[in-house]
């Protein structure tokens, strides 16, 4: 129970530097990020269908090499990449 006492002492002196008003007005900003990042991922997404769907674009590849693009892997190995898929077609 004592240490129950003692956390809650160290709460105490935390609570003293913030506001009800500060987490309020942080909940509302982090919100509105997170409706922008929303709608941003809705765009994308609609953007990148149209696109695959206009450009008859490879889905199995250009998954593949999305992944790659996203693991960072080296620049060479990418461009090798590319350059197979360009002798593909």
């Amino acid at each position: 129970m004592s240490e129950i006492i003692r956390i809650m002492d160290e709460e105490t002196e935390a609570q003293q530097s913030w506001s009800m008003e500060k987490i309020k007005e942080y909940v509302k900003i982090f919100m509105q990020y997170e409706d922008q990042i929303k709608a941003l991922r809705e765009s994308r997404s609609d953007w990148s269908k149209d696109f695959i769907a206009n450009n008859s674009l490879p889905k199995k590849e250009l998954s593949q090499a999305m992944a790659i693009v996203k693991k960072d892997l080296d620049p060479e190995v990418i461009t090798e990449i590319i350059e197979n898929i360009e002798n593909m077609m």
